[in-house]
């Protein structure tokens, strides 16, 4: 009996300390545990980011913010001779003045640690990619590249495909019009820290025409580049379809950032480019965002097989810009297929005499067989047709507004309605300004006593009506003059019901009183004819005119 207790006593013996044993066994490795954490937390290296902003522009000094992020914590920041003590924020910006595209350094030390970090800001102003037109073969086919930014700690390196290698940059070098390059560049500090890697620069396209480039070189989904063509540069909003592509409802390419604003003329060109089929159902309409102050400075429809044209492809809305010559494609004998700078001109204003109206005349036609000037250049857009004119009481006559000259993105606008009626007070004329409408015009004075109503001239922007306190209704002249449409494809099909189409719209109407009704502006003439022109069966459509 004493035996079975000893042993009793012993196996207890046992499991407590086998217990025992296990206990500490696990506190040893909870311990180990929370060591390896806690030594992996040290051992996490949290990258400081050091970035800018440009704030103002004063000549070749930039005003800018510089942003300096860490979650680690910032002990202080040192800037020139300033020393900032930042007591573990996270996030710090600062104000400062540099020169452009010239090295700053920003000196930070984080929460914990002894020594301080270098960082080299070099704010440019300027593209990180400049080009310019040395033609060092004497043949108008090479470009000269150079890589901005400057300082002892930077390495520049530049890009031939968008970004997929990287060659350091040296020295300037020289490209091809046919290489079809899209060049980018970045700055990166000697300790291999990304200074400027192009955010917020756009990439260069290198090419002899439009077509080319949207053809050969490497272009983006939903990107932006700069098209350097000739003595040209054209800002471009790319959209890229990887292969075939049918549409079945309405499709806009674009947004607000292309087109004009109240303040700014329009930025760039939409351009689409559909590595395979396109085809375009029947009732279904793809064209370029526009907004109250036009479209983009063209669109440009790119189809790398068949495209089928069922539906409509549509540019109405001429872009608010400045003209210039559009290289659309280069022949053999080096000579371009381009769109000129200025289109052809506005229609002359009439004048009216007392107790009648005329209505303005058509601006001069665009089409394939149009010559500007006797110049030899083709496919000048059209002039904008003048304004109406009428005079009710008055003995003397009154003239009436012009139409305005058509440029390479938009066909001209069209002149403001004029209207007088006593002989005391004559109407000033409010004349189109290329793509800008012109508003309607009353006989200046005290008008209000009279019935006099005038409507405004078409255009990307639109001209307003205008009418004395009694007069019924003045209408604004509509939105659109024809803009620059371009398609291009290996081939193409045209089913029955389709239509290429860039098509200007009318001017405003307006009710004086007494059934009298003047119109602004007949804008029938408003865009484009339709050109075709054909290479080793390839065929380019640029519409305008009436739809086609």
């Amino acid at each position: 009996m004493k035996r079975n207790k000893k042993i009793k006593l012993i196996i207890a013996i046992i499991i407590i300390l086998l217990f025992l044993l296990i206990l500490l066994q696990k506190t040893n490795i909870i311990s180990t545990i929370s060591n390896v954490i806690k030594q992996r937390a040290e051992d996490i290296i949290v990258e400081t980011q050091v970035k800018y902003e440009i704030t103002q522009i004063n000549g070749k000094e930039l005003d800018i913010v510089i942003i300096i992020e860490n979650q680690k914590g910032i002990d202080k920041i040192t800037v020139s001779n300033l020393t900032i003590n930042c007591n573990g924020k996270t996030r710090v910006a600062l104000d400062r003045t540099v020169e452009d595209a010239t090295g700053y350094d920003v000196k930070v030390k984080l929460m914990g640690e002894e020594l301080e970090e270098k960082y080299t800001i070099i704010a440019v102003n300027e593209q990180l990619v400049q080009v310019s037109n040395i033609d060092t073969l004497n043949d108008g086919t090479t470009k000269t590249i150079k890589v901005n930014g400057s300082g002892e700690n930077i390495i520049k390196y530049y890009s031939l495909d968008d970004g997929e290698t990287w060659k350091e940059y040296t020295e300037e070098f020289d490209v091809l019009e046919t290489e079809n390059y899209t060049i980018t560049a970045k700055l990166v500090s000697k300790d291999g820290i990304t200074i400027d890697n192009g955010n917020g620069k756009i990439a260069l396209i290198v090419s002899e025409s439009l077509i080319s480039a949207t053809g050969n070189a490497i272009m983006k989904n939903n990107n932006y580049y700069r098209i350097a063509i000739k003595d040209k540069q054209y800002n471009a909003h790319t959209y890229v379809e990887n292969g075939d592509l049918i549409l079945e409802s309405n499709k806009i390419y674009g947004d607000a950032g292309d087109v004009a604003t109240n303040s700014s003329n329009a930025k760039n060109m939409v351009i689409v480019k559909v590595k395979g089929n396109l085809t375009i159902n029947e009732g279904v309409t793809v064209a370029p965002y526009y907004s109250n102050n036009g479209g983009p400075k063209g669109f440009l429809l790119y189809c790398a097989e068949t495209l089928t044209n069922n539906g409509i492809i549509q540019n109405n809305y001429g872009a608010k810009a400045e003209g210039e010559d559009v290289y659309l494609w280069k022949n053999k004998n080096s000579t371009y297929e381009y769109v000129p700078a200025l289109g052809a001109s506005g229609a002359s204003r009439v004048s009216a005499s007392q107790g009648s109206a005329k209505n303005g005349n058509s601006g001069e036609n665009a089409s394939t067989n149009i010559y500007l000037s006797g110049s030899g250049v083709k496919r000048a857009t059209a002039g904008g047709g003048s304004g109406g004119v009428a005079v009710q009481n008055a003995y003397y006559s009154q003239n009436g507004s012009i139409g305005g000259t058509g440029t390479s993105y938009g066909a001209g606008a069209g002149g403001g309605g004029t209207a007088r009626h006593s002989n005391n007070f004559a109407a000033t004329p409010k004349d189109a300004i290329t793509t800008s409408g012109g508003s309607g015009a009353i006989m200046d004075g005290s008008y209000d006593y009279f019935k006099c109503a005038t409507g405004g001239g078409a255009g990307a922007s639109v001209g307003l009506g205008v009418k004395s306190r009694q007069a019924v209704s003045a209408e604004n002249g509509s939105l659109g003059t024809g803009g620059l449409l371009i398609a291009y494809a290996k081939n193409l099909v045209i089913g029955n019901n389709s239509l290429f189409c860039a098509t200007g719209a009318n001017g405003g109407s307006c009710v004086a009183g007494g059934g009298n009704l003047w119109n602004g502006v007949d804008r029938k003439w408003s865009s484009w004819r339709r050109s075709i022109w054909r290479w080793n069966n390839k065929h380019i459509y640029s519409n305008s005119n009436i739809c086609q």
